[in-house]
């Protein structure tokens, strides 16, 4: 199946490398507290965090209902020493189940850390803002220091899943997109997309059904409209058609949120957009190529 005039190749299948295993070895390990601890739980690539010219990542243990404070740590990639340990005297529930990490809303030329509270009648927070209806919080990747928070409003499960953009809106800072109400959302769950310098709404798209899957799985493509702004793609594998559940790929204009044709599933089961992931242009011809993702059949 092709999409023409893109930029991008797309694959809707998960991908696994297998070395020897004699090979294999760890650079650094870092453990969490307590035997029960969910530490790890959420780890993201997270940029250049400490100047190094390394790539270094953030590990969470996320506030779970009635669980402990949460754990937030950015590690040095190269060493493993601890870059930034957040402290959270007391938050939202859910914080840090959902991570964005790698580009800089803060100005200053350093990746910054945007951490996810979908949790409803979220407590009061000492020192953070807080909303029943979830929200995002972004914390200076350099400093390791609150800046500041997007609050959700009227919807619960804002900040289920954050993904950060490239710049769609054109201001010179990059946007992100955030996740409200969950793949398993008994209502509609949506995407929006926000602009990373005030955190201003510039676009919605909307499951076509409930429990769906809508928000499994996301992409951002250099550009298939053709208008010079990156576009973007959604998941929801339990999509129903026709009777059966194939699943959906949809794709969106980033600019404006227009949505374009989708690729359904052909089966049953198939769980088409239970993973999109961007090739570029594999093949030269300036089309998206996209091979469904399959379950293998057990034996």
């Amino acid at each position: 199946m092709r999409r023409k005039n893109a930029l991008s190749a797309i694959m809707a299948f998960a991908c696994l490398v297998v070395t020897d295993a004699e090979a294999q070895f760890a650079l650094w390990k870092h453990h969490g507290a307590a035997g029960t601890s969910l530490y790890g739980m959420r780890v993201r690539a997270a940029g250049d965090l400490d100047g190094d010219g390394s790539p270094d990542c953030i590990a969470v243990e996320p506030l779970l209902f009635g669980s402990s404070n949460p754990v937030v740590n950015a590690y040095s990639g190269k060493d493993g020493t601890t870059i930034h340990a957040l402290s959270f005297p007391q938050g939202p529930n859910g914080l840090g189940l959902a991570i964005g990490a790698g580009a800089d809303y803060t100005g200053d030329g350093v990746p910054d850390i945007l951490l996810g509270s979908p949790g409803a009648n979220a407590p009061p927070a000492i020192g953070l803002p807080s909303s029943p209806f979830g929200g995002v919080y972004i914390y200076s990747g350099k400093t390791g220091q609150f800046a500041r928070a997007r609050l959700g409003n009227g919807v619960i499960g804002f900040g289920t899943q954050i993904w950060c953009m490239p710049d769609v809106n054109s201001d010179g800072i990059a946007d992100y997109a955030v996740l409200v109400g969950g793949p398993a959302a008994a209502g509609l769950a949506s995407v929006q997309v926000l602009s990373g310098s005030d955190d201003a709404l510039l676009t919605s798209v909307s499951a076509l059904q409930a429990f769906d899957g809508f928000g499994l799985s996301f992409e951002v493509f250099d550009d298939f409209t053709g208008d010079g702004i990156p576009d973007f793609a959604m998941g929801a594998p339990y999509h129903q058609a026709n009777g059966i559940f194939p699943g959906i790929i949809r794709f969106f204009s980033g600019a404006s949120g227009a949505e374009y044709a989708p690729i359904v599933g052909v089966n049953d089961a198939d769980v088409v957009g239970l993973a999109i992931a961007s090739l570029g242009d594999s093949d030269g011809n300036s089309n998206v190529t996209v091979r469904p993702y399959t379950p293998v059949p057990s034996a």
